[in-house]
């Protein structure tokens, strides 16, 4: 039973690899959910909504002061194993550089810049630790895509139970002795647990990882690299995190603190899918780039497609079991005086049947980048357009469809350019437990109570 257990971790295999990102993950996910559901309880409505504030600022700001170097960084990694450890060298020395140029804005310009854009006073202290947050997150995008490569994905499991365990504990005093901290260093001490919870990872993997000597190969020609790959993905992500936050960012400057924090209740896509799908996408990624490294394009295509559908057979069950009890459940995360935002969750809900996979997987894969970016501001401004335009005739709850038409769109598009939509359609879309799954979560959608 014992080696059959191992066996299903096995950190040499995509499979064992992708169990073990996917529980790490949903380690620090359910960490969040944590956080959401003592924070909605415990604390007033105004700090539950500058919670969700700080979550935007996390998610839009810090992927973009990476200027993808991160990306670049995943892609030599597996282009180049050989070179591994200089390219680690490398980027860590780079990340170090921008941390200190980062620590010295928001020193000198971070009350300022974060009142420009939220208008929140009680987001004003997180400036002071905004450079530990940038690099305790980013080091773990680079953590996370080293341990790919050098198939130690277990290391990653094992740093993610600390970080759950420090941050549970750690959320649970700030929760027990809240009436002691100050509101205005409420959203303070939140920041500091999360960088705290993505920077132990990192710790436990210099405790338990092999230990080299790096050889003396830091070099700033290497940066050119990362960024001819990396730039197009961080122009991508750039467009791609203000995405996936307009929404929000659009309800938080024209609409009331409260509405916001209604809205971003709603607004949840339940992290389970987009895990899977990263988890499954992060671990196959090398294999993606040898494979069309060595020109073996249809294998690339047959090993996405079941991918895709290896992914949907553990999603489509859970969306249709949440989109079934959505009321309930986001009752229970929540408590009632958000049940209004229902409607908004249910909608990001039936987002999730494209969370099966990394639409534009092969495209990264094959260092033509710029596509990728291309498509990104094609969603860019589908969405923009379309939120704005939404927001001032309907109301923001009619924001959600805005993006699920927008990511519908994008996602057939890139399948159309990668020349094989018709192979999606075929070997997904048509296998009866896929069409059937999909035919009875949107009858759940339409039925289930709202």
């Amino acid at each position: 039973m014992i080696p059959l257990f191992k066996k299903f971790f096995d950190k040499n295999s995509i499979k064992g690899a992708t169990i073990n990102l996917m529980i790490g993950q949903a380690l620090i996910t359910a960490l969040f959910i944590m956080f959401d559901y003592i924070i909605a309880r415990k604390f007033t409505v105004e700090i539950f909504s500058t919670w969700k504030q700080l979550q935007v600022l996390i998610n839009l700001i810090l992927p973009i002061l990476a200027f993808g170097l991160p990306e670049g960084y995943k892609y030599f990694i597996a282009y180049e194993p050989e070179k591994s450890k200089q390219h680690h060298q490398s980027i860590i020395g780079f990340l170090l550089l921008m941390t200190v140029m980062i620590a010295l804005t928001g020193i000198f310009f971070g009350r300022t810049l974060l009142q420009i854009y939220f208008h929140n006073p009680l987001l004003n202290n997180v400036a002071k630790i905004f450079a530990f947050l940038f690099f305790s997150i980013t080091i773990n995008r680079v953590l996370r895509y080293q341990l790919i490569n050098q198939n130690k994905t277990d290391i990653y499991l094992k740093g993610s139970v600390a970080a759950i365990f420090i941050g549970t504990l750690s959320l649970l005093a700030v929760a027990f002795f809240h009436l002691q901290i100050h509101t205005e260093n409420i959203i303070l001490v939140f920041a500091f647990i999360v960088s705290l919870v993505f920077i132990i990872p990192s710790l436990v993997n210099f405790l338990l990882a092999e230990k080299y000597n790096f050889e003396n190969d830091f070099n700033f020609s290497r940066l050119g690299d990362y960024l001819k790959i990396g730039f197009p993905l961080y122009l991508a992500t750039f467009m791609g995190v203000i995405i996936s936050n307009l929404d929000k960012t659009i309800v938080s400057k024209y609409a009331s603190l409260s509405a916001f924090g209604l809205y971003a209740a709603g607004a949840l896509e339940i992290p389970v899918f987009s895990m899977l799908s990263a988890s499954f996408s992060q671990s196959t990624f090398p294999k993606y780039v040898a494979l069309l490294k060595e020109n073996k394009k249809h294998d690339a295509v047959l090993l996405w497609i079941n991918i895709t559908n290896k992914v949907s057979k553990l999603t489509y069950p859970i969306l249709l079991v949440l989109m079934l009890f959505a009321k309930t459940i986001f009752v229970l995360i929540y408590s009632y005086k958000l049940a209004a935002a229902v409607p908004i969750f249910k909608i990001f809900l039936l987002i999730c049947l494209w969370r099966n996979n990394y639409y534009g997987s092969l495209i990264s894969a094959s260092g033509k980048t710029k596509w990728i970016t291309f498509y990104s501001l094609l969603n860019l401004i589908l969405m923009g357009a379309g939120c704005w335009f939404c927001f001032q005739y309907f109301g923001f709850k009619a924001l959600p469809w805005v993006i699920f038409s927008s990511t519908s769109f994008v996602a057939i598009m890139q399948l159309i350019h990668e020349k094989m939509l018709l192979n999606f359609i075929t070997q997904f879309v048509l296998k009866p437990y896929n069409l059937m799954m999909i035919a009875m979560i949107i009858a759940a959608f339409i039925f289930s109570p709202f």
